[in-house]
């Protein structure tokens, strides 16, 4: 712990010094500031790799609880085998959401000072790391009162990053996130705050030992389940993250997609399913009839959707909604499905992401999915792997989608049978959008609007391979994650 904070410390120090003095140094001019911005940030990454694959290496499957617990800052930090395979997910996905805007020009930023430029490769590389290490720092975190602040503190580099990188409507977008999810925090907080007055006890450990009264638990259950729908989303909280994501940067579309809603699931596994076990039983009906409403309701919204990056979004939240049934599911399978399908789905979202939202719409400038046509005629790799994508997408055997979904599917239906054949419509709705984006993309008579222009470069290509190799690698081999999850997984049950 005191390595990763001391990398990134100096890294964000060497990041200033840079920026700063490339006018001294005269850099600017040549382009070199970018360059040393981008191979510093780049370095860090890949040092974070190296740094979590010894973590990887030395972790014991075998052994009950968090492992490597370090006390910094007056802040205990650890990991189990839930959170250990989420930050592996952040580490690999912050290079590719930095290396997704390579191409990040300077801006002059006249209003200000005439003499001054402001580097943006500088301030977009910035925010991308601050909000990677936030989220490894809220798996690591193992208090109420630290989950909560890095829960929330995520929020302001994605605010700042979609409102100066967005698209045409970025501040409507900023402010829609960083209202909508840090209101609905404030019940968390609330719920947080009577676990100090009533317990005085935030560490989760100890947590994890006290009884708690049904009527004390239906009220901090409340208080969690409404701050963690809106960050999943589920129905009705939901209309926030399609026009986030539409008009978000790739690079914010791959963290968010990838990482933040994330962060709920992870927090329903820490502060509700061991705490508050009673009362999760008695609303399971309730939370299974919403996520039921919200696989129908987004499915028939997304048929109608003309945005192709808000086709994307929307199917982010009908798979959030597989998780949240599975892993209400009070079994060690649908727990199990839930963490590997969520994993899964920060793979392929990013990959769809990047193709429709990175690849097109650098190149056309138009997210209308009408403008599309015949692009497999001259762009037959795009095409290939846009195919692959959604195959990924609609859980195709072998990939890590089919694995998490058959599993998730599996752990509903022995909670119960009725909501478990309900929830494989999903299946069928996915295909379905999925097919029509595919095939409105890709053939049909060459549109009037569109012009020829080049395939998928090399950097695209690198790392879409990245993001299809992990999707291929758990699907095949999926006991990587399943022995790693056994016994922590099964810690949950037990106290359940």
């Amino acid at each position: 712990m005191n390595t990763f904070l001391f990398l990134n410390i100096i890294t964000i120090i060497l990041l200033f010094i840079i920026n700063n003095n490339s006018y001294i140094l005269n850099i600017i001019k040549y382009g070199l500031a970018n360059k040393y911005i981008k191979q510093l940030i780049y370095f860090t990454s890949i040092t974070f790799i190296y740094l979590f694959l010894i973590v990887n290496y030395y972790f014991n499957n075998n052994i009950l609880g968090y492992q490597f617990i370090e006390n910094t800052l007056n802040i205990n930090w650890g990991i189990d085998g839930i959170s250990l395979w989420l930050i592996n997910l952040t580490i690999i996905l912050l290079p590719i959401a930095l290396l997704s805007n390579w191409n990040i020009d300077l801006i002059n930023n006249s209003t200000f000072n005439n003499n001054i430029t402001t580097n943006k490769s500088f301030i977009f590389n910035l925010l991308i790391l601050l909000i990677g290490i936030i989220i490894i720092l809220n798996f690591l975190c193992l208090d109420l009162i630290s989950f909560y602040i890095l829960f929330e503190a995520s929020l302001l580099p994605l605010f700042i990053l979609i409102g100066i990188f967005g698209s045409k409507y970025k501040e409507k977008a900023a402010y829609y996130i960083f209202i909508y999810t840090l209101f609905s925090s404030l019940f968390m907080l609330l719920s947080i705050g009577i676990y100090i007055y009533i317990l005085g006890n935030i560490d989760y450990i100890n947590l994890n030992n006290i009884i708690l009264s049904i009527d004390l638990q239906s009220i901090l259950f409340l208080g969690f389940i409404l701050g963690i729908a809106v960050k999943t989303p589920i129905f009705p909280v939901h209309t926030w993250l399609p026009l986030v994501h539409a008009e978000s940067p790739i690079g914010g579309s791959i963290l968010l997609a990838g990482l933040i809603i994330k962060l709920a699931i992870y927090a329903i596994i820490r502060l509700i399913l061991i705490n508050l076990s009673d009362v999760v039983i008695i609303y399971n009906p309730l939370i299974y009839t919403i996520a039921i409403l919200t696989i129908f309701y987004i499915g028939i919204i997304t048929l109608k959707q003309i945005d192709i990056k808000v086709i994307i979004a929307y199917s982010s939240i009908i798979h959030m909604a597989i998780v949240i049934m599975s892993i209400f599911s009070n079994n060690i399978i649908g727990i199990e499905g839930s963490i590997i399908l969520s994993i899964a789905h920060g793979f392929a979202s990013p990959a769809l992401f990047l193709l429709v939202g990175g690849v097109l719409y650098d190149r056309y400038h138009t997210r209308f999915i009408y403008y599309y046509q015949s692009l497999a005629t001259y762009m037959p790799i795009f095409s290939i792997y846009l195919v692959i994508a959604g195959l990924f997408n609609m859980g195709i055997p072998l990939s890590a989608n089919f694995i998490g979904e058959f599993l998730s599917i599996n752990g509903i239906f022995i909670f119960n049978a009725l909501f478990a054949i309900l929830s494989t419509f999903s299946i069928f709705i996915t295909s379905i959008y999925q097919m029509k984006l595919t095939t409105k993309i890709l053939y049909g008579y060459k549109s009037i609007y569109l012009n020829i222009v080049k395939d998928i470069n090399n950097r695209e290509l690198f790392i879409l391979n990245i993001l299809f190799i992990s999707i291929l690698f758990i699907g095949i081999y999926p006991n990587i994650l399943i022995k790693t999850l056994d016994i922590s997984v099964s810690s949950l049950i037990y106290s359940i």
